[in-house]
């Protein structure tokens, strides 16, 4: 049981590493040189559910939740406030 209970985290782990990695945008050349707002100009918007902040609610953001509230990865404070969906201050299973 306890090798099963391991191997569970362990491919939870896993699948968040991959979904957070799948969800990363690295910005081209191009995308630098057209835009003209610096980051400290740039505003972002909260989604709820939006976990890992790419503007949209995806299986990525459910992935990182449910690896979070099963204690397996950390969020940053960020993270936790938009992943937070009943309000409650936190990321639980009830947010997934």
């Amino acid at each position: 049981m306890t090798n099963r209970r391991t191997l569970g985290k362990l491919m939870a782990t896993i699948a968040a590493i991959l979904l957070t990695c799948s969800a990363l945008t690295v910005p081209t050349t191009a995308d630098s040189e057209t835009s003209s707002a610096t980051e400290a100009e740039t505003t972002t918007s909260t989604v709820v559910g939006d976990v890992n902040g790419d503007g949209e609610v995806t299986t990525a953001d459910l992935g990182l939740a449910n690896a979070y509230a099963k204690g397996v990865i950390a969020l940053t404070d960020e993270q936790i406030v938009r992943g937070d969906v009943n309000g409650d201050g936190k990321i639980t299973t009830a947010d997934v």
